[in-house]
């Protein structure tokens, strides 16, 4: 049963994390109720006195900043500026419709955006209010609405907790207004609201609401898309994505009470942060509808049909060398280039015979798979994309299944 087992979740696993992670977080636009900065696709689905400008309701008296950031806005009009400079250090980038001033915002008045942007409130003639922000510098982060040279970090993180009204932001405490998403991972209250690029909504039927960014997966970088620093672009409907924070699987580096780094192989980390369910620990039954109702480092999945689920340690099967490993047992089966699970080891090493069918051979990607004409044989599963690094001993990676694009066999 256990052959059957893995087989069909090698089928499923995919599929899964494609529908069931993002499942109930598509976008529901209201016509002719959207504000400034929301989400539209046509002018019709804003309020009367904004259009719809790059899929986000725009004031009808705001225009694109010439040789401007395409995600920044400068009025048409001047600006009553006030007596403050802009934050030290950092680069100022005009005047950014998609974000929302803070409720009864004076003038002058300071704040962060996000963790890497300062803002500043300006009135605009008419009394309208406006923000005007300051992207930090790479080796700055926004406290108290000021760039300090203070570098965002994912080492120790927010270790004894942080006071109230105040979340774990990229490893450093940070204050926030639960009724407006400005920051990655940020509790909230208004489930579906979309403000400031974040959308607040929940991964997990019992999870917490939280605002995660939002971004365009049709550019050449979507990861850059996101508004949040250390977030990566990932699955979602059509062109639009979800971001969720990066992290390290090999330390603390999620620091929310109920949220854990999921090792899967991104650009720019070894994870993404989810919220977990901590009363299902591995090999517990699990609600199918939420994939991430697991512990931490864990999926609910049917490893068998009809079965129901149960969570299963996930890992990254191309992230570790010479028998190194995230499984807390056996090693990592490869599903994907960046996810795979974690498996029983047998006592066979590469190329020989081995059983049972789908174990690991004592390495991650190296598993007990068929061979045609041998029956069953320890084998290195590669990665299509990288030529034959992945194999050892002067072996070749190769396209074992002509649907099968992305991962090979060392032969």
């Amino acid at each position: 049963m256990k052959n059957q087992a893995v087989a069909f979740c090698v089928v499923c696993l995919v599929a899964l994390l494609t529908i069931a992670m993002f499942s109930g977080c598509s976008l529901d636009l209201s016509p002719g109720t959207q504000l400034s900065g929301q989400e539209c696709l046509q002018d019709g689905d804003c309020l009367n006195s904004f259009s719809c400008i790059d899929r986000r309701c725009t004031p009808r008296n705001v225009r694109r900043a010439s040789g401007g950031d395409t995600a920044y806005e400068q009025p048409n009009d001047d600006i009553s500026i006030g007596p403050d400079a802009p934050p030290q250090d950092a680069s100022p980038i005009g005047i950014d419709i998609d974000v929302e001033p803070p409720p009864n915002c004076q003038p002058g008045q300071r704040f962060c955006v996000d963790d890497a942007t300062a803002g500043r409130c300006r009135v605009v003639p008419g009394g309208g209010v406006v923000v005007e922000a300051t992207r930090c510098r790479s080796n700055q982060s926004c406290e108290n609405g000021v760039c300090t040279n203070d570098p965002v970090v994912n080492d120790g993180c927010c270790d004894g907790g942080c006071g109230s009204n105040q979340f774990c932001s990229n490893c450093k405490c940070q204050a926030y207004d639960e009724q407006i998403c400005r920051f990655q991972d940020q509790p909230c209250v208004q489930e579906g609201s979309f403000i400031n690029n974040y959308y607040c909504t929940k991964l997990t039927g019992s999870g917490e609401l939280r605002c995660y960014g939002t971004c365009d997966r049709t550019l050449s970088n979507p990861d850059a898309s996101c508004p949040g620093q250390n977030s990566v672009c990932t699955l979602g409907e059509e062109e639009r994505g979800l971001c969720l924070s990066s992290c390290d699987p090999d330390k603390a580096s999620c620091g929310e009470p109920g949220m854990a780094c999921l090792p899967t192989q991104t650009l720019i980390g070894g994870g993404f942060c989810v919220p977990t369910n901590e009363n299902n620990q591995l090999g517990d039954r699990c609600d199918l509808n939420s994939l991430l109702d697991c512990t931490e480092r864990a999926l609910c999945l049917e490893l068998e049909p009809n079965t129901g689920g149960r969570c299963v340690e996930v890992c990254r099967p191309f992230a570790k060398r010479g028998g190194n490993t995230d499984c807390s047992k056996g090693h990592c089966l490869a599903f994907s280039p960046t996810l795979g699970i974690c498996v029983e080891d047998n006592d066979f090493k590469e190329g020989e015979t081995c059983q049972p069918l789908f174990t690991t051979c004592s390495e991650d990607a190296l598993a007990c798979y068929p061979s045609p004409g041998i029956g069953t044989r320890c084998s290195r599963v590669c990665r299509l994309s990288q030529g034959s690094a992945d194999c050892t001993d002067g072996r070749r990676c190769l396209q074992y299944d002509p649907e099968q694009v992305e991962l090979g066999v060392c032969l």
